[in-house]
């Protein structure tokens, strides 16, 4: 049976042939917000969202196929409850999760956690490749509670080459992990950095890195491909380890970057300052440690002056073995914006040594040689990008204006395809106003570009006044749902009473409606037509899918 939309996360498109195949804009459930795009070690793309206090983890192929997708629930819905900060995979194709939860999180297959006292909780789990849990650890709920409430979130895992895991967190308050209590005397904010034993989740050694500010937090991690890993940390004033490691403030902003062997001994450590700077890291095909992000006037790598021009800048930045810079490219902007959501904030490597980089503008765009306005210099523009290894560009693409855009990851897929992987505020509209989405809410996009000439298919994405859109057609009817190639027809949309589905074509049909927790609530088969009387049910949304045997089609419904 082919599968046109799957149950929970709904894919609407506009394809057309590319050098590679068909290329898409994939439209994802409004209410979602996309957290991580990253990939397993047999081509497919790995996908979280996080809805109302829980997160879906999807798998997905090529073809965007949807594969696998596993609903981690938290306890409350609509609270900041069951969230993954971060994903990595080994060489086994084995998944490590990391995140937080507040009161209560069920990973299925027996694994439920309740931690009493209402803070939020880390977890850790390793994952086989069906998303079912082979180790899951979590945090207990603290004895004592900080003045700013506690509020843990174990925020990135990496796996190097050697298969050593390790992953980092921030705590407030006291923290008891494993039946440890790894608190520190201050009960303030710190960050923990771990190893763990792959086989049972366990903690092989801990460090702790102290700022005497608020401002130093969320360490991210990336494996290196000889043993080990890098970690980024953000901080102003005084940074501290329990290693005996004291880091003072350099600039304004300050980047600090620590090469830690599988024994967590530094190898090297360099702060990275600069004015208003903003950084995070990746690995290249060498093996070499890249940074990427914004910059103000000027960036130090250590003691040495990588660049003092004054000019507000986009850059990425490579660092050879020694953490020394070895090469700067900057991607200027008539006048960059001070704003966070003005930056590169991701990259990917291909094998070949090309890189992609994606991000977000509000000024035209300098590409080394390759001007690219910005679509509205009231808004924020997204931009991709695809450079060669000497960081000379080969296309870039300025493609989408919203009011707030957010990227959450851009990533190769089949040597044939890039995927970008964004949300916005209020509203989105690619390449002209006609293909205009606005919902005044969370808008989030998940857009196909052809990896050789960075084109995308058609000219819109869903089109919305139903938080799905009416099939993602621009111009369609209000409250009028049709599935072209299809033909089944669902209206009314919003719905007080009775609720119509027709088949056009005269098929007969299986139909059922869920809430949006998976359960089933009501179902029933039809000639070709049939009216579901919803009037006695709540106000809110429901998912109905239609089966003909041939196609599956969900679409979320809203109760008024």
């Amino acid at each position: 049976m082919k599968v046109i939309n799957f149950l929970f996360i709904f894919f609407s498109s506009f394809s057309t042939l590319s050098q590679c195949g068909e290329t898409e804009i994939l439209g994802l459930p409004y209410s979602a917000t996309p957290d991580i795009i990253s990939k397993d070690n047999d081509g497919h793309l790995l996908i979280s969202l996080y809805d109302s206090g829980n997160t879906r983890l999807i798998m997905m192929d090529h073809s965007r196929n949807i594969l696998k997708q596993k609903y981690f629930a938290g306890f409350y819905p609509n609270s900041d409850d069951a969230r993954i900060y971060s994903l990595a995979v080994d060489n086994e194709n084995n998944i490590y999760i990391c995140g937080s939860f507040n009161t209560g999180i069920n990973f299925g297959s027996g694994y439920t956690y309740n931690v009493l006292g209402g803070s939020t909780s880390i977890f850790i789990a390793k994952l086989n490749h069906d998303f079912q849990p082979i180790w899951v650890e979590i945090s207990e709920a603290p004895t004592v509670v900080s003045s700013s409430g506690s509020n843990d979130i174990a925020k990135s895992i990496t796996v190097d080459s050697l298969g050593g895991v390790y992953f980092s967190a921030v705590v407030t308050g006291n923290f008891i992990f494993q039946g440890q209590d790894m608190s520190l005397p201050n009960n303030n904010i710190s960050m923990l950095i771990s190893r763990i034993d792959p086989s049972n989740g366990q903690i092989i050694w801990s460090q702790w890195q102290n700022p005497n500010s608020s401002s130093g937090r969320y360490p991210y991690l990336v494996a290196s491909q000889h043993g080990g890993f890098y970690e980024v940390i953000h901080f102003d004033e005084i940074l501290t380890d329990n290693q005996g490691h004291v880091f003072t403030e350099q600039g304004t902003f300050n980047c600090l970057i620590i090469h830690f062997d599988s024994l967590g001994n530094h190898l090297w450590n360099k702060k990275v300052g600069g004015k208003n700077s903003y950084s995070s890291i990746d690995i290249n095909e060498n093996g070499d440690l890249v940074m990427y992000g914004t910059l103000n006037h000027y960036i130090n790598v250590g003691t040495d002056t990588v660049y003092n021009l004054y000019k507000k800048s986009m850059y990425f930045l490579e660092l050879n073995l020694e953490g020394n810079a070895a090469k700067l490219k900057r991607i200027i902007t008539s006048e960059l914006s001070n704003t966070i959501l003005t930056g590169i904030y991701s990259m990917d490597y291909l094998e070949n040594g090309e890189f992609l980089v994606s991000g977000t503008t509000k000024e035209e765009i300098n590409f080394n040689g390759i001007i690219q306005p910005a679509l509205d210099s009231l808004n924020v523009t997204s931009f991709i990008a695809k450079y060669d290894s000497n960081f000379t560009p080969i296309w870039t693409k300025t493609f989408g204006i919203g009011r707030y855009v957010l990227n959450h990851g851009v990533k190769e897929l089949n040597g044939c395809s890039a995927y970008y992987l964004g949300s916005s505020w209020d509203y989105f509209y690619y390449e002209d106003i006609d293909s205009l989405f606005n919902t005044y809410n969370r808008i989030p996009f998940l857009i196909e570009f052809d990896l050789n000439t960075g084109e995308i298919a058609g000219s819109s994405i869903p089109n919305t006044n139903d938080p799905f859109g009416p099939n993602g057609v621009p111009g369609s009817s209000v409250g009028v749902e049709e599935l072209t190639g299809i033909q089944f027809i669902l209206y009314p949309n919003p719905v007080t009473d009775f609720i119509t589905i027709k088949s056009e074509s005269q098929t007969t049909f299986h139909w059922r409606m869920f809430d949006l927790f998976g359960k089933l609530i009501i179902s029933g088969d039809a000639n070709h037509q049939t009216q579901i009387d919803m009037s006695i049910l709540p106000i809110g949304m429901y998912l109905i899918s239609v089966d003909d045997g041939t196609n599956l089609f969900t679409k979320k419904v809203v109760k008024n």
